[in-house]
């Protein structure tokens, strides 16, 4: 088949109107399970310190009736220090930009705003879940804070040949040979916590080790929330 001569068609016309939805969709995944879980405070200087303290070994404890009260050995509470760092998003909109009519958003300074906020947070999770040691900055050079696996010294789980953190949010952990993660390591790493004091609740884990959980036993299943970073 074919079209009659000088058919006009809409190949030939330039007044169609463009069929643009009145929405924007965001593929970007945008959840923070960590920044959202951890708790707040408030830094009044670059140096943000806190004390750590700890409860003696459990051991016998029987006295006898009327015995003299003896001074039992007390230890002080150390200091720990973190960075705060400084990021930020910027973004410049013109004021025609700003006058004309966009499709999705009634205003793009608001829109953009609202955009890199959401950014802004992804990174904040990056910074606190990746390798990066504190450091103090200067005038020529940013201040970092120590991320999360530089506070790490105990309760966790390296392959051969690798060690965790000092701790002091100066160095970082060494993974050691890579090997798949399994409920007995997981199960060590609870067991671990527990018995340090810890109350462990939520597990962050890669997509990529999401079919994990999926084979917990049901008890294991219902102590942790999972979460996908």
């Amino acid at each position: 088949m074919a079209q009659p001569t000088n058919l006009y068609d809409t190949y030939d016309t330039t007044g169609i109107r463009e069929d643009l939805v009145d929405v924007i969709y965001n593929i970007s995944p945008e959840d923070t399970p960590i920044l959202s879980a951890i708790p707040r405070t408030t830094a009044k200087s670059t140096k943000h310190e806190w004390q750590l303290d700890s409860l003696a070994t459990p051991a016998a404890n029987s006295v006898i009736e009327g015995d003299d009260a003896t001074i039992d050995a007390m230890s002080a509470t150390t200091r720990a220090f973190n960075f705060t760092q400084i990021s930020d998003k910027v973004i410049a909109v013109s004021g025609t930009q700003g006058a004309v009519d966009a499709a999705g958003r009634a205003d793009e300074m608001a829109y953009q705003v609202a955009k890199k906020s959401k950014e802004l947070k992804k990174d904040m999770e990056f910074v606190l879940i990746k390798g990066q040691v504190q450091a103090v900055g200067s005038a020529t050079a940013a201040r970092a804070l120590g991320s999360i696996p530089t506070w790490i010294a105990t309760n966790g789980d390296a392959g051969t040949g690798g060690s965790l953190s000092t701790g002091s949010g100066t160095d970082l952990p060494n993974s050691g040979t890579d090997r798949d993660l399994t409920e007995t390591i997981l199960k060590t790493v609870i067991k671990e916590v527990y018995e340090s004091g810890g109350e462990m609740d939520m597990l962050v884990v890669p997509p990529s080790i999401n079919k994990l959980y999926l084979g917990l036993t049901p008890t294991l299943q219902g102590l942790v929330k999972l979460k996908t970073e």
